[in-house]
Order: C-alpha cells, then structure tokens, then sequence
C-alpha cells in the first residue's frame, strides 16, 4: 500500500493475506501490517512491526 525511506529508516504498511492451519481446517485471513526498518552495519533490521485485523470495505 505504502512504504518509504529516509536515510537510515524505512517503512512498509500492506496488507497481509494469510492462509493457515488451524484445528485440521484451512483459515484465511487478512492483516493491515506496519513494519518500520533501521539499517545498521549496511543492513536492514526490523525495529516495530505492528499487524491488526483487517476486513476489505468491498467483502
């Protein structure tokens, strides 16, 4: 959906479609997620990741 960067941070908002097992069943579902980034050493490493439900406004 968004993401950017700025010197030594970065960012990611998307929205995550997850399909997983639960009780023997398939489960679908989705995630709004935000993840923000820090390069340290030449690397990219997670600082904050956050997810929270999400239901399209089109469903």
């Amino acid at each position: 959906m968004a993401s950017g960067s700025s010197g030594d941070l970065a960012y990611l908002v998307a929205i995550e479609r997850i399909t997983a097992t639960a009780n023997g069943s398939p489960v679908t579902y989705a995630l709004r997620s935000t993840t923000v980034a820090r390069r340290e050493d030449g690397e990219w490493r997670v600082v904050h990741r956050h997810g929270d439900s999400y239901r399209d406004p089109g469903e």
